[in-house]
């Protein structure tokens, strides 16, 4: 594998990979699934070096500057360095003023001549529908600022609080809709509460313990896309856990006229051996 020559002058000089902005800041934004079906505004409060607003970012006193002693202007300097590969000489930030050819007449007695200060800051920023957790929203130059470098980013990371009725996989929603012993043998109309109204899901007669139905369209909104993925609903049969004698009544008399029931599935067990 070869070398990167670039890499090594520039270690050697310091200041030739230097990052041209500040640090960039990262802060976890928790929302609900709600605003994520949605999408949502929420205000972000920072505390962070920011330009100083006394010296406009020059970090000089009313702003005066003058030419910089070290470098006459030019914003960098030569420089050499003694190596098992020789003497070698090349440009280098100028330290004195940062790269920017200029100096302070006076430090600015609020920054310092840093040209940065930390203080509070509160930002509003647009939360996008279909947004997951563990996914980042980038907010470009709202990072730390450094003097004589342009501000870093402010990257957001999503969490999303867990709903009490839905699961959600991908832009699908999965969710688990109790109905009577009544509703799954004669079928009924259920509404399912979705994330801002309400479904009609139709329950055909007969129907199983653990069915899944499929409610197309209705499910998260595809982040930076068209549509909406689904809602997959799974009835659960409750067995009445209090009946009146009348209710046991029936119930015996419609075991008493049933049909012969078929194979149990211990049968179909016995059978398969």
């Amino acid at each position: 594998q070869g070398f990167d020559f670039s890499d090594i002058f520039g270690n050697i000089f310091g200041g030739q990979s230097r990052s041209r902005k500040g640090s960039d800041l990262q802060t976890t934004i928790t929302i609900t699934l709600k605003e994520a079906y949605e999408g949502t505004e929420k205000k972000i409060d920072l505390n962070k070096y920011d330009s100083c607003k006394a010296c406009d970012g020059t970090g000089a006193k009313d702003g005066k500057l003058e030419t910089c002693d070290t470098c006459d202007g030019e914003g960098s300097v030569i420089g050499q360095q003694h190596t098992p590969f020789g003497t070698f000489r090349s440009k280098i930030t100028c330290h004195d003023c940062d790269g920017s050819g200029e100096q302070a007449v006076t430090n600015c007695p609020i920054c310092k001549g840093e040209a940065v200060v930390k203080h509070k800051k509160t930002i509003t920023v647009d939360i996008p529908a279909g947004i997951e957790t563990g996914q980042r929203i980038k907010v470009t130059g709202e990072g730390e600022s450094v003097k004589g470098l342009s501000p870093g980013d402010l990257f957001l990371l999503i969490k999303i609080k867990p709903h009490d009725l839905f699961e959600r996989e991908g832009s699908d929603l999965h969710c688990d809709i109790p109905i009577s012993f009544t509703q799954a043998v004669f079928g009924d109309d259920v509404d399912i509460p979705i994330l801002s109204k309400y479904v009609t899901l139709e329950i055909p007669p007969k129907t199983q313990s653990h069915t899944v139905f499929r409610v197309r369209g209705h499910g998260m909104p595809e982040l930076r896309g068209y549509g909406k993925g689904d809602i997959l609903v799974r009835v659960k049969v409750e067995t009445p856990s209090k009946l009146s004698k009348e209710q046991i009544s029936v119930l015996k008399k419609f075991e008493e006229v049933s049909a012969k029931p078929q194979k149990s599935f211990f049968d179909h067990l016995k059978d398969a051996f």
